[in-house]
């Protein structure tokens, strides 16, 4: 996986740690140490738990910057300064693809981020995600990394969690993209309704699982209500079909709305003419016209 380089490594350790001793005595939780080689013996939860205080303390990193105790260079101080747009939180880390590593994140709206590391690191310590992790995000070189330390959860997911991670993930995709700066704007897409409506309403699994948000969307106007109907029959088509190959009909157009047979035909014209006198007028954008696809 193409990931930080070494020299890219050694400047956010150069950096990070001894911004996270100076923070540490400001919070009081420096343990008694006194130098960098000190403060990294401490325990890994500790360390992560001053580098998650520091991420709510932005006034910290504009005191270091002004006392400038560990005479920083130009390029070191612009990295300090855009450790202010760092974040934390837990996140589900669901796959590692050549660029970086993605992590889904927050509550009631999931983030995507694509997270840097060395070659190799993030695979070799967790080879098989999904795995819950807790973990502070950092900016670097216009890419996003993270603070050295990854609190892993124990817990083990089933199936069912893993379809549902996939899901937020590409919800997520649907609304931001993968975001792979800090900071960045929750600004959404163009046209995110439509791409989390068809992302929500893969399979009749997504539409149970996702009920509640699914109608949100859907009754935001005609376009989006008349999607939700199409997608529903599109999955309907795909039941329909096989149980039509396995009643021996190969040929044909069929018609489906919400799930119903509502019509049928040797031709699509046929179709369309029968759906015309059966259907109410403003329900006819809801059906879903389709061809039987034989063996």
């Amino acid at each position: 996986m193409t990931g930080l380089s070494k020299a890219e490594f050694e400047s956010v350790l150069r950096t990070r740690l001894p911004l996270l001793l100076y923070a540490s005595r400001r919070l009081g939780l420096d343990e008694g140490a006194t130098s960098v080689e000190e403060f990294i013996k401490l325990p890994a939860e500790h360390r992560f738990d001053v580098s998650v205080a520091l991420c709510g303390r932005p006034d910290i990193i504009d005191d270091y910057l002004r006392e400038d105790p560990d005479r920083l260079s130009a390029e070191d101080r612009a990295l300090v300064d855009g450790y202010r747009h760092s974040i934390h939180g837990d996140f589900v880390m669901l796959r590692h693809l050549r660029r970086h590593t993605v992590l889904v994140g927050g509550d009631d709206t999931p983030v995507a981020y694509g997270v840097c590391a060395l070659p190799g690191e993030l695979e070799d310590e967790f080879p098989d995600p999904p795995y819950m992790v807790a973990m502070v995000l950092l900016p670097v070189g216009g890419r996003i990394t993270f603070d050295g330390v990854i609190i892993r959860s124990p817990a083990y997911f089933g199936a069912g969690a893993r379809r549902g991670f996939e899901q937020e993930l590409r919800e997520a995709k649907a609304r931001l993209g993968v975001v792979t700066a800090l900071p960045f704007s929750r600004q959404e897409r163009p046209g995110t309704d439509e791409a989390r409506l068809r992302a929500m309403t893969r399979s009749w699994r997504g539409v149970r699982e996702n009920r509640q948000a699914i109608a949100d969307i859907a009754f935001r106007n005609d376009a989006l209500l008349a999607l939700y109907h199409q997608r529903l029959g599109e999955l309907a088509a795909r039941d329909h079909r096989k149980r039509l190959r396995e009643a021996g009909v190969e040929e044909g157009w069929f018609a489906t709305l919400d799930g119903t047979l509502v019509g049928g035909g040797q031709t699509r014209e046929d179709v369309e003419r029968t759906v015309g006198a059966l259907v109410p007028r403003h329900r006819r954008e809801h059906v879903h016209i389709y061809k039987a696809l034989g063996k």
